[in-house]
């Protein structure tokens, strides 16, 4: 559904004709209480990716109507920063553990840097970055960063940003949903693979302009 319904009518029509209907927290959050009532009246389920935002209000108030309905919830991230707990009851796990030995992911090659000073750590933890890029470049490896917010970001890219050798560029992107830092992005592309200095959570929607 790419569209608020203009009435009972329409919605209805949309039912009838549908077995499954897909769309967003922004649509159905715009929606009259009589609308949403109404897709809990059609829908005998509801299911919701990224669960760990059905508390946030708009989610939550269109989970409500929901009540006498079965409802399942999806997310790779089962908590929430402001410490809310999710509800429902826990039917089933996926670690990445077992995900690696599904061969969804590869294993994960720790490679320590210690460093006491922040400036000092920014660099050596770049120049280890970028040292284990080049050695891959082959593969089509995504380097990424991830900081706290837009300040932290415009200094860790600066330290990608002074390899000349690299071809660099940055895109910067926001959050529509607060103006905390945890939203913004700055973004560089580095020989064809992307390398990424991101701001909390932002990274998780990005996606390489090659895939």
């Amino acid at each position: 559904m790419k569209h608020i319904p203009q009435d009972l009518a329409e919605l209805d029509a949309l039912a009838e004709r549908s077995q499954v209907i897909v769309t967003t927290s922004s649509i159905v959050g715009q929606c009259s209480e009589e609308l949403q009532n109404r897709f809990a009246h059609h829908c005998p389920y509801l299911f919701i990716d990224e669960a760990h935002h059905a508390e946030a209000p708009t989610w939550s108030a269109f989970k409500a109507r929901f009540s006498k309905c079965r409802v399942v919830q999806f997310t790779a991230t089962p908590f929430r920063e402001d410490g809310r707990p999710l509800d429902g009851a826990m039917v089933f796990k996926y670690p990445l553990k077992k995900a690696q030995e599904d061969g969804y992911f590869k294993p994960i090659n720790f490679e320590q840097v210690t460093a006491f000073d922040l400036k000092k750590a920014d660099k050596m933890i770049a120049e280890t970055a970028i040292r284990r890029l080049r050695a891959e470049l082959d593969k089509g490896h995504i380097l990424m960063a991830r900081v706290e917010n837009v300040k932290r970001a415009e200094q860790v890219y600066e330290l990608y940003k002074s390899e000349t050798d690299l071809k660099t560029r940055s895109i910067a992107y926001g959050d529509r949903f607060r103006k905390s830092s945890r939203s913004c992005a700055a973004s560089a592309y580095i020989q064809g693979v992307a390398h990424r200095c991101l701001c909390g959570y932002a990274w998780r929607g990005l996606r390489s302009a090659r895939a």
